[in-house]
């Protein structure tokens, strides 16, 4: 989800006229924090399995109407991260939160979003003030538990059955599965690569190498730095014998195996004119990066330059609206794109040109799309560093 795709989702909430299981309207910024963790702690612990949306800038009494808080006194993300450090939860997990700000007719307004996670049920072991240990406060419709109360037994159940992926279908529980290396055992007599997921070994993880696939891109140059090397392998994994997942991957230098991400285009502009290159990706949380995670454990510390080489031509996100901020980024800075793609400096030797050729492969693609990589790769870094110091100070 690009930021224009989050202001119209949080648009439209307002525009609902009410509140719902996921979203809920403020006027102003909680002036207690008894009431501020309460909040986070039924959403944290929503029943719906979504991200959820505090929107603080609408007056509910005023027939939902959008209020200017810049003037207010708001709170940083920063800020509510070290509240919740400083509580005592159970088995140490903490609600992740973010905060966003929008500005909407002139009027600023903030969205404290608090991200869904598996390690549900969310509680205090410790009280603060007038919060009670061991109470679990939920997001049931558009209510909240009272600061009181504790929920219902049958919904706790719900959030205890989301912690253990019991809900879940096969597809969903094998990607989770594939993160957890240490938790896949090998087979008895079986090939080195065939594996039984331990806690659930009616999943079972194997390798299938793919001396019918070919091919070469950029990918392959800027790993391999040659023609001659090219290793393709599916990642399988089976249910009850019956396979449900194929990834497929690419062996480099002969030693580290990387899952190839997905693909994203760049265009002339968001209307999808004129191509222009492309990059691969992983999103964190998806069968692909769980793949990826398996294979980072996989390998020795021995593989780290072939791990790095593939890393130049794949980047990482959090999430879709993390990838699409990136996205809006490298069409702002089209112009430093070209002039660094430009002046990259890219000496293809002549063996490996002859290679090329003589398979019918275009040189100057190669070249092209491999400099695009490498320039791609330098403002995803720049942009990573970006994020990483603004987060702390979101609102200003």
């Amino acid at each position: 989800m690009s930021s224009y795709e989050f202001k119209e989702r949080i648009l439209d909430l307002i525009n609902s006229k009410k509140e719902g299981p996921y979203w809920d309207f403020k006027r102003e910024w909680h002036n207690d924090n008894n009431d501020l963790l309460v909040d986070i702690l039924c959403f944290a612990n929503n029943l719906v399995n979504k991200d959820c949306y505090i929107i603080i800038g609408v007056d509910e009494e005023n027939d939902y109407s959008i209020r200017d808080i810049s003037k207010d006194s708001r709170k940083k993300e920063a800020d509510i991260r070290c509240f919740l450090n400083s509580l005592k939860f159970a088995g140490d997990n903490r609600p992740s939160i973010k905060v966003e700000t929008l500005k909407y007719n002139n009027c600023f307004i903030d969205v404290l979003i608090i991200e869904n996670s598996f390690k549900t049920p969310f509680y205090l072991k410790e009280r603060y003030q007038r919060v009670n240990q061991n109470n679990i406060y939920i997001r049931k419709g558009d209510s909240n538990t009272g600061i009181n109360s504790s929920a219902d037994i049958e919904d706790i159940a719900i959030l205890w059955k989301k912690r253990f992926h019991i809900d879940l279908t096969p597809l969903e529980k094998a990607t989770i599965y594939l993160a957890d290396y240490d938790g896949w055992e090998h087979i008895p007599e079986s090939s080195e690569l065939e594996k039984f997921y331990k806690l659930s070994p009616e999943f079972v993880l194997y390798e299938v190498d793919r001396p019918d696939l070919t091919g070469y891109s950029y990918i392959n140059y800027l790993c391999e730095q040659e023609y001659m090397h090219c290793e393709w392998t599916d990642l399988m994994i089976k249910y009850f014998n019956t396979p449900i997942l194929c990834i497929q991957c690419i062996t480099i230098g002969g030693r580290y195996i990387g899952v190839y991400g997905d693909t994203k285009a760049v265009y002339k502009d968001k209307y999808m004119h004129e191509y222009k290159y492309c990059f691969r990706y992983y999103l964190k949380g998806t069968t692909k990066y769980s793949a990826y995670q398996y294979f980072c454990n996989a390998f020795s510390i021995e593989c780290n330059e072939e791990y790095d080489k593939f890393m130049l031509t794949h980047l990482i996100f959090d999430n879709s609206n993390q990838l699409n901020d990136f996205y809006d980024y490298l069409l702002e800075n089209d112009g430093l794109v070209e002039n660094k793609v430009k002046n990259t400096a890219l000496d293809i030797p002549s063996y490996i040109k002859d290679s090329l050729v003589s398979n019918n492969l275009n040189v100057d693609n190669i070249e092209r799309e491999s400099k695009y990589a490498i320039v791609v790769h330098e403002l995803y870094i720049e942009f990573m560093n970006v994020i990483f110091y603004n987060s702390s100070v979101v609102g200003d």
